[in-house]
């Protein structure tokens, strides 16, 4: 894929998640905490599915998005990032 493509491809990924965080903040607004925390999480996965896409990487699966986030961009040990899969 082509750097613009990535480019492109990320600012997607983070406009989704700007709405996404727009949208837990409307569930919060109404109490529907669950509704928040849910729209939260995928706030958080599209920014990061945003930030992988310039170096070309995506995963159909979670687990396989989380992990390559936490080997590209977070200098943490493993155990203090567990949270994200659990």
């Amino acid at each position: 894929m082509l750097h613009e493509d990535r480019k492109a491809l990320s600012k997607l990924r983070l406009d989704n998640a700007k709405m996404l965080l727009k949208s837990a903040q409307a569930m919060i607004d109404l109490e529907d905490y669950k509704s928040a925390a849910n729209r939260s999480y995928y706030a958080i996965f599209n920014a990061m599915r945003a930030e992988l896409a310039i170096l070309g990487i995506d995963h159909k699966k979670h687990k396989g998005i989380i992990s390559d986030f936490r080997i590209h961009f977070i200098k943490l040990e493993k155990h203090l990032t567990d949270i994200l899969i659990t």
